[in-house]
């Protein structure tokens, strides 16, 4: 139970990151 809500919030973060990353090569 308490890995699926893990698992639900792991999708959004790693978006979170995959963005963050762009935006930080983008920058340089």
């Amino acid at each position: 139970s308490h890995m699926n809500v893990d698992q639900h919030y792991d999708l959004p973060r790693f978006q979170l990151v995959c963005l963050m990353l762009l935006v930080e090569g983008g920058e340089e």
